[in-house]
């Protein structure tokens, strides 16, 4: 039984390789466009794309992983079918169960990794995506110009007198809340964790209010950016903030052990008796599997009931089509 499991698991990872490389550069190519929709109104550098897409990396391999496993489950096993090898092994005695054998550990060890794709890692690099596509928007929030009124920086109305690539020159700032009025020389923006700071030279600070006055050589404005965070531990709450993700992709990350026993119903034939419809049904199962997924109600139970229902199903299917 040992060698058929390693021959089967040779073959599986010979049609696989080939079908998850193809679904990776397919997946990848959707993030990046719609990371560059995404980031369209605001400058990014070729540094900061890379970025972005090593941090939406968890899921390309999470949806290229799942789906590549059906696929080339359903190839490899067609392809022993049409070269007679499966019937061979049949009229040997091994079971189709035991034919199956080895690619369902390889199924089962693909679930858990996708399940700490989805609880693990994905949450993370998503909340980390977000804050710094926060921090870009905020930062061309205050691509600031010159000779040009209206401007905000946080509480604060500025004016300059003049630009020279990030240095400025003849700046004046006003915040109505503290009524303070700010004159400086020169200045700078930066920035860096988080912060949005704005450096002042030589200048003077006037409280409207107190006919108070304070000269400075150096004064620094600090701009928070808004970000959010996560963490495992509180779990309450981090599953709060991920709910709807979860719902949406527990089905996808179920979906070797859900669709395992259709591989066998699928791939296993006769080639002079049937005629290989693999490709057809390996279609219409996953265009089923992605309808059912979009038009779920965001809800954790029904995204756990999707997979147990065809997971129903597939057995009926086997007992039907193969045999126990």
């Amino acid at each position: 039984m040992g060698k058929i499991v390693s021959f089967t698991i040779r073959e599986f990872f010979s049609s696989f390789w080939n079908i998850f490389l193809v679904m990776f550069l397919i997946t990848s190519i959707i993030f990046i466009i719609v990371i560059s929709n995404m980031t369209a109104s605001v400058q990014i550098t070729f540094l900061e794309l890379g970025s972005l897409y090593l941090l939406t990396l968890p899921q390309i391999l999470f949806i290229s992983l799942s789906i590549s496993f059906f696929l080339g489950a359903v190839s490899a096993y067609s392809q022993l079918s049409e070269s007679q090898e499966l019937i061979a092994l049949l009229s040997a005695g091994v079971s189709p169960l035991g034919i199956l054998k080895g690619v369902g550990l390889i199924g089962v060890a693909i679930t858990i990794a996708n399940l700490l794709f989805l609880f693990l890692s994905i949450p993370y690099a998503k909340n980390r995506f977000d804050n710094l596509k926060e921090i870009k928007k905020e930062e061309a929030k205050f691509n600031l110009q010159s000779k040009r009124i209206s401007q905000q920086l946080g509480k604060w109305s500025l004016f300059l007198e003049r630009k020279e690539n990030d240095n400025f020159q003849g700046i004046y700032l006003y915040n109505r809340q503290s009524n303070q009025f700010v004159i400086g020389e020169e200045g700078r923006m930066i920035s860096k964790g988080g912060y949005i700071r704005f450096f002042l030279n030589r200048g003077e600070l006037y409280k409207m209010d107190k006919n108070f006055t304070l000269s400075f050589k150096e004064m620094v404005i600090n701009h928070k950016i808004p970000q959010t965070s996560i963490s495992i531990f509180d779990f309450k709450k981090y599953l709060d903030q991920n709910r709807n993700f979860f719902a949406t992709y527990l089905p996808l990350a179920l979906l070797p052990l859900a669709l395992l026993l259709f591989i066998p119903a699928i791939s296993f034939y006769h080639p002079r008796l049937h005629q290989n419809r693999h490709p057809l049904l390996e279609a219409i199962g996953l265009l089923v599997i992605y309808l059912l997924i979009a038009q779920q109600n965001k809800n954790l139970y029904i995204g756990l009931t999707i997979p147990l229902i065809f997971w129903v199903i597939s057995i009926f299917t086997f007992r039907k089509r193969v045999y126990l």
